[in-house]
């Protein structure tokens, strides 16, 4: 009787294990597709070839539902292609699904500004700044930004006097920092006097936004 339970156990313990790796085989497999898949689209887009890249990005994202990046990379094939709705969802969906990427911010905080998605640009500068803590300076400024243009001077000071205090002690600071420090404190400035011009300027945020943008590597997906 106990060998009968021994054996039964043991083989319990056996289809268990087997089900368990197979699974994790299984994921790393999906993963692996999803990355080989990922790194043709972002070739394909490289390369101009739009429409291939959609494809290419699609099935990264049916392999791997969470990919951001293919998310991401997506977003700028339908951009490109025309398809700005789309491009926009695909935005979105790269920063709800944890890219650390700036870019997709990027690309919906223009998108706000252009569409007067004033309130939408605010939120999602307050989303940067609350996933993106080393980002606070930046989501701070676009958050001014929005409520500059909206002309609420208490929202844009307190958002300027929030990003002045996110950048790095002064003794820390690159020559950005110095640079976005002294065009924050002539954004707050202004403000104070009752000016409301909207003169943004180019400030470190844009360039390292830009940056991001001309830096996108192929990343392997993590599984969730």
């Amino acid at each position: 009787m106990l060998n009968v339970q021994h054996t039964n156990m043991t083989a319990t313990i056996t289809l268990w294990a087997t089900l368990f790796f197979a699974g994790v085989t299984s994921v790393e497999a999906q993963s692996t597709a999803a990355a080989k898949h990922y790194e043709q689209g972002v070739r394909e887009n490289r390369q101009g070839l739009l429409v291939a890249a959609t494809v290419s990005l699609t099935e990264a994202i049916s392999q791997h539902p969470n990919y951001a990046d293919a998310y991401l990379q997506r977003g700028l094939s339908f951009e490109g292609l025309g398809k700005v709705d789309a491009a926009i969802r695909d935005y979105s969906a790269a920063i709800e699904h944890g890219g650390d990427s700036l870019l997709p911010y990027q690309k919906l905080f223009a998108w706000c500004r252009n569409e007067r998605q004033y309130e939408r640009g605010i939120e999602l500068a307050k989303k940067l700044v609350e996933h993106a803590p080393s980002n606070a300076a930046a989501g701070f400024w676009e958050m001014g930004r929005f409520h500059d243009l909206q002309k609420d001077r208490v929202g844009a000071l307190n958002a300027y006097r929030q990003a002045l205090e996110h950048l790095p002690a002064a003794t820390g600071e690159t020559a950005e920092d110095q640079d976005f420090r002294r065009a924050l404190e002539r954004k707050i400035e202004q403000l104070d006097a009752g000016d409301h011009s909207g003169s943004f300027g180019l400030l470190r945020t844009d360039v390292t936004l830009k940056k991001a943008e001309q830096t996108q590597e192929p990343k392997t997906p993590v599984p969730h």
